[in-house]
C-alpha cells in the first residue's frame, strides 16, 4: 500500500479542518492507511491539490481540483458520521491499493 496524501480543507484552515484531521488521522490508523495529511482553506484547494490523492472539505465545494473531492462534515457533526466513515474508509482504502 502506498502513502497516501491528503488534503484537508476548512473556510480559515484551522478551525474545523483540525477536527476533522484528528478524525481522519484515527481512521486511516483503524484501517492500516498511511497517510500524510495537510491542512489548508477552501480557497487553496485548486493550487494545492495538484500532487494529492484526496480532497476532503468541511463544507460543500464544487471548484477545481486535481483530485477526487469529498465532504466530510458529519464527521464534525455527527449526524450520519457512520455512513461518512465507511464510505472515506472505502475510498482511502482503493487509493492506497492503486
Amino acid at each position: 500500500m502506498k502513502q497516501l496524501k491528503i488534503l484537508v480543507a476548512c473556510g480559515s484552515g484551522i478551525a474545523t479542518s483540525s477536527v476533522a484531521v484528528y478524525k481522519i488521522e484515527n481512521l486511516c490508523k483503524e484501517i492500516g492507511v498511511d497517510a500524510k495529511i495537510v491542512k489548508t482553506t477552501i480557497k487553496e484547494i485548486p493550487e494545492k491539490s495538484a500532487g494529492m490523492d484526496l480532497v476532503l472539505t468541511t463544507n460543500r465545494y464544487q471548484g477545481i481540483a486535481e483530485c477526487p473531492v469529498e465532504c466530510v462534515v458529519n464527521l464534525l457533526t455527527g449526524i450520519n458520521s457512520e455512513a461518512t466513515e465507511k464510505k472515506i474508509a472505502n475510498i482511502l482504502l482503493n487509493l492506497a491499493e492503486t
